[in-house]
C-alpha cells in the first residue's frame, strides 16, 4: 500500500472515532431511529454507511469470502447502498446523476445533491442507465465525510435538544400533575 494511500486511510479511520463528537457507531444508531420517520435522517445513514463500505474496502483489500476479497464485498455493498439512495433523492427531489469516469474499476462517478450536506460523490459503475449529473464536480476532493459529518451533527444537536425540551416539559407536567393532588391525611 502506497504511503499517500495508507495516510488518507488513517485519517479516515481517525475521522470515523471523532464523527460527530460520538464516532459513527453512535452516530448511526442515532440515525437509525430517525430514521424510522424521516427520509432525511434516511438518506444520511445510507450515505454514511457508503462511506464506511468504501472505506473498508480499501483498507481490507485481500482475503476471501466465499470466492470474494474483503474489497469485493464491501464494494458490492456500497453499490447497493448507492441504489438506495438513488430511490430516496428520486423520491424527495434531489439532484443526482452520474458522469464517465476512466478511473482504473470503475465507470461513473454518481453525484447527489442533498440539502443541507451539498454535493456528496463516489465512483460508481452502475448496472442500469441513470440520468447525467447536471453539474459540476465541486473539486472538494474526500469531503463527503466531512460534509456528512456537519449535517449528522447538526441534526443529531436538534433532536437532542428536543428530546431534552421533551423531558422537560414532561417532568414540568408531571410535577404539576402530583403538585394538583389532594394530599393524603
Amino acid at each position: 500500500m502506497s504511503r499517500n494511500r495508507e495516510r488518507k486511510i488513517n485519517g479516515l479511520v481517525r475521522a470515523r472515532s471523532e464523527f460527530a463528537g460520538v464516532g459513527t457507531r453512535q452516530a448511526k444508531l442515532a440515525l437509525n431511529k430517525l430514521a424510522k420517520i424521516d427520509e432525511y435522517a434516511r438518506a444520511l445513514r445510507i450515505a454514511l454507511e457508503i462511506e464506511d463500505a468504501n472505506l473498508t474496502a480499501k483498507r481490507y483489500f485481500g482475503g476471501d469470502c466465499g470466492g470474494y476479497s474483503y474489497a469485493q464485498i464491501n464494494y458490492l455493498k456500497k453499490g447497493e447502498h448507492i441504489k438506495t439512495l438513488i430511490w430516496i433523492s428520486g423520491s424527495q427531489g434531489w439532484a443526482f446523476g452520474v458522469q464517465p469516469c476512466s478511473t482504473f474499476g470503475t465507470t461513473h462517478i454518481i453525484y447527489f445533491d442533498i440539502p443541507g450536506v451539498g454535493q456528496l460523490s463516489w465512483h460508481y459503475s452502475p448496472d442500469a442507465p441513470l440520468p447525467d449529473y447536471p453539474g459540476e464536480w465541486d473539486g472538494l476532493e474526500g469531503s463527503s465525510l466531512p460534509k456528512l459529518e456537519a449535517a449528522v451533527s447538526i441534526l443529531l444537536k436538534r433532536t437532542l435538544d428536543g428530546e431534552a425540551r421533551s423531558e422537560r416539559i414532561r417532568d414540568e407536567g408531571e410535577g404539576e400533575a402530583q403538585s394538583e393532588k389532594p394530599a393524603r391525611e
